[in-house]
């Protein structure tokens, strides 16, 4: 029942928003009112900006508590990578330059516009912002600066990059335990960056195309995406196996091409930067200034979901199964990810047994019929490694149920 009504209550705010701008609309067009539609376009433009302005400026202040509160890039992501907060944004910019646009078209002389029929659409797109856009949005900026479903959000655009990269086909016995990197043993040519920024993404199919151009060198990458690239860095070695044929002069600049840096981080090719942000948000919410675990215990759940999902598929992009026998790529591995995962909530919230139970619980889904041996060894070791028989807290049952949870995981392990 109490579902029915959380669902009850937005929609009948839509209907009533619906049914206003159905109103307002039928009133314009089939009764044909004659209001001085100047003066009216002039008001609608008016109260249009002053909607932007405080609605926006709302937003932006709710932002920059969550993202000292949460994370900073929380922020960029929530613009550059909201669709409903783009369009809301450039449906009102649109509205206010339509209808200054109409206004253009208003004769002094004449006292009457040039074409009758636009400031009828004017009026009705703007009573349309108004009645139907406006609460939407509101009720939708309501939810979306909710911890809760930052979280959310972020785990299901991380979940969605990996099946993207890695394919959803379950690991099986004979596919590869885990990412191995080849290490050159011999004098290479190195070509290195000449800018420094974060590594947004890899052109892979250039790369790909100049490993099929050279055959007699090996392209040995060395940076993976999300690494911060410094001038001098070495971005890809080359091992040649024929040293009669000389280093092409043109190959390190096209190389360098393959290569995109950024000032930021995206989700894309970067699985480790959703459970980068995750943890951040995890830490902060466990921290003496925030102090609200619960927030920490939502986010071990999503970490939980995204760790599970990488452990149970293949360990090597199709990147690196695709790609020419002479192109070695450098990519994260679950030692990695779990590493990022819960090595720094555990490290920041080891007393209190209400985090360390969760983080050993999500371990525990992560485990749960896992077949990969090798996802299993690195779990193992990351729980040895964090010493849970060195913990103390101040009451006994406190101490048990941390006792219990970790044989859980060990349990799941086994």
């Amino acid at each position: 029942m109490s579902i029915f009504r959380a669902n009850l209550v937005p929609l009948l705010h839509s209907l009533a928003s619906f049914l206003l701008f159905v109103g307002l609309s039928a009133y314009f067009l089939y009764f044909h009112p004659t209001p001085d539609y100047n003066d009216l376009l002039s008001v609608l433009i008016g109260a249009l900006v002053t909607i932007v302005s405080v609605m926006f400026s709302a937003v932006l202040v709710a932002l920059q508590l969550a993202s000292a509160q949460f994370s900073p890039r929380i922020t960029r992501a929530f613009f550059q990578e909201n669709r409903p907060v783009q369009t809301a944004f450039y449906l009102f910019l649109f509205g206010i330059a339509f209808s200054m646009a109409i206004k253009f078209t208003y004769s002094t002389t004449a006292g009457a516009f040039q074409y009758p029929v636009l400031p009828v659409v004017g009026a009705v797109f703007g009573f349309f912002l108004i009645s139907f856009v406006l609460p939407r949005f509101v009720f939708y900026i309501a939810g979306a600066i909710n911890a809760a479903t930052i979280a959310r959000n972020i785990a299901t655009r991380t979940i969605s990059e990996i099946d993207t990269l890695y394919g959803t086909a379950p690991w099986q016995t004979g596919d590869p335990e885990t990412f191995a990197f080849a290490r050159l043993q011999t004098p290479c040519h190195r070509t290195t960056a000449v800018q420094f920024g974060l590594l947004d993404r890899i052109r892979h199919h250039k790369i790909s195309n100049l490993a099929k151009t050279y055959p007699h060198l090996r392209f040995h990458v060395q940076v993976m995406v999300g690494n911060f690239v410094t001038p001098g860095e070495t971005l890809v070695k080359l091992e040649s196996t024929d040293p009669t044929q000389p280093h092409p002069p043109q190959l390190d600049e096209a190389l360098r091409a393959c290569f995109v840096l950024s000032q930021y981080r995206s989700y894309n090719q970067d699985v480790l930067f959703g459970v980068r942000q995750l943890t951040d948000m995890a830490i902060k919410a466990i921290s003496p200034a925030v102090n609200d675990p619960t927030t920490c215990v939502n986010c071990l759940h999503y970490l939980a979901v995204i760790v599970r999902r990488f452990a149970q598929g293949n360990q090597c992009s199709h990147w690196v199964r695709q790609a020419p026998p002479n192109l070695l790529y450098r990519e994260f591995t679950f030692e990695i990810l779990v590493d990022q995962a819960f090595d720094q909530i555990y490290q920041w919230g080891k007393h209190d047994p209400v985090v360390v139970s969760q983080l050993l619980n999500a371990m525990t889904d992560v485990a749960k019929d896992l077949q990969n041996p090798h996802c299993k060894a690195v779990l193992s070791k990351q729980l040895s490694d964090f010493e849970l028989e060195k913990l103390s807290f101040d009451l006994a049952e406190h101490q048990a149920k941390v006792k219990r949870y970790a044989e859980k995981v060990w349990e799941a392990l086994a």
